[in-house]
């Protein structure tokens, strides 16, 4: 019973939005004999004083374009420090890297020695090593 009475309120519900949303449609207007023209005649000077507005318009428009070219220029000069500090940062960065790489430590004593874990193992002198040594038993 309860759904019978839900589905009728839903379709009640419905039809009045339907029915306000009906005063508000609006189609097209009434048939008439044909389209309607306008009734102003073709005027000769208006027409190319407008056209005249246009290529001024026009000209204007290529004009600030030009403008707009020449101060790029001038913008890419302003530019170029910025660009320098990012090269000069670029160059840094890899000639920093090389450095790293080539000062690495590449002796395993002196890798051993700044281990304080390794020095603790060397010092308990482990069977068969002798402390300060790269090989066993020497």
């Amino acid at each position: 019973m309860f759904t019978t009475q839900f589905s009728r309120l839903k379709v009640c519900s419905a039809a009045l939005i339907l029915v306000g949303f009906a005063g508000l449609a609006q189609g097209q207007p009434p048939y008439s004999k044909g389209p309607q023209l306008p009734q102003s005649k073709f005027n000769a000077d208006e027409y190319f004083s407008k056209q005249d507005e246009k290529l001024k318009a026009a000209m204007a428009t290529q004009k600030k374009a030009e403008v707009l070219e020449s101060g790029w220029n001038f913008s890419a000069i302003l530019l170029s420090p910025v660009i320098w500090i990012a090269a000069l940062l670029v160059v840094l960065s890899g000639l920093t890297w090389v450095y790293v790489r080539l000062s690495a430590t590449t002796s395993t004593a002196a890798l051993a020695s700044s281990d304080p874990w390794i020095r603790a193992r060397l010092a308990q002198g482990q069977p068969g090593e002798k402390p300060g040594t790269d090989e066993p038993g020497q």
